[in-house]
């Protein structure tokens, strides 16, 4: 019973390797991540410096945030059974800058 235990093992330390080091890794020939989802870090790098700060990803922070916001308007213009007046005067308020 050892012996199954110990080939199991190896096997699955074996598909570890391979999905980690090849067919996940980013820079790897064999990657099957799609491209548009590689570059995350250089989409957050405004600056082009190659490294993100905390300003970037507060402005990311940001971006997402008015984002959501401008769908939660339009989930509820769409619904208008009970729109909450305040709510959307505030929402009238944010400009979403790009």
């Amino acid at each position: 019973m050892g012996t199954k235990d110990v080939l199991i093992a190896l096997t699955m330390t074996a598909v570890f390797h391979v999905l980690a080091n090849h067919l996940l890794n980013e820079e790897s020939s064999m990657c099957i991540i799609p491209n548009s989802w590689r570059q995350f870090e250089e989409v957050l790098d405004l600056d082009g410096d190659g490294k993100v700060t905390e300003d970037e990803i507060k402005q990311a922070k940001d971006i997402l945030k008015k984002a959501q916001q401008k769908d939660q308007k339009r989930e509820m213009l769409r619904n208008m059974k009970n729109p909450n007046i305040e709510m959307l005067k505030n929402m009238n308020n944010f400009k979403l800058s790009l």
